[in-house]
């Protein structure tokens, strides 16, 4: 599956230079395994590329893969408001400013997918939860496991 991984590097690559172009830096980037992703470093703002599924496709004449559709997410969290010291919840405002601040990195991913070969498939948003938010895009990618052949 060597030719999954770079398709994702490089759309980690594209979604971070817009995220750095709108002012939105994250401190951790990666490739990530497993069906979930840990929010350990939402503060600093964390964005990834993960794996959801990956489909065999054969023609029905042979038993050979032709290809392979692989169905990924991309996403970004940061720290979202939470309750004060005096445990009240967030404000109206702050709320709001989370609202803005994950539709500002959610359109930054989706001109990331866009920049690609992909289909783009659902935007879901993530959390709140441990003071953590952010937004996820799927999207789905037809690769030759054997470019060439």
């Amino acid at each position: 599956m060597d030719v999954v991984a770079p398709l994702l590097d490089n759309i980690l690559a594209t979604a971070e230079a817009n995220l750095v172009e709108c002012n939105r830096p994250v401190a951790l980037i990666s490739l990530t395994p497993g069906s979930e992703v840990a929010w350990d470093g939402c503060c600093d703002g964390e964005l990834w590329a993960r794996v959801i599924d990956i489909t065999p496709v054969s023609s029905s004449r042979n038993c050979d893969i032709d290809y392979i559709l692989v169905t990924a997410g991309l996403g970004v969290v940061r720290c979202f408001s939470g309750l004060d010291t005096d445990g009240l919840a967030p404000t109206a405002a702050e709320m709001t400013a989370d609202t803005v601040s994950m539709l500002a990195d959610a359109d930054a991913l989706l001109r990331a997918l866009q920049a690609n070969s992909v289909t783009i498939g659902r935007g879901v948003p993530l959390g709140p939860s441990g003071l953590c938010g952010g937004f996820e895009w799927t999207f789905t990618a037809r690769l030759t496991l054997c470019p060439g052949c």
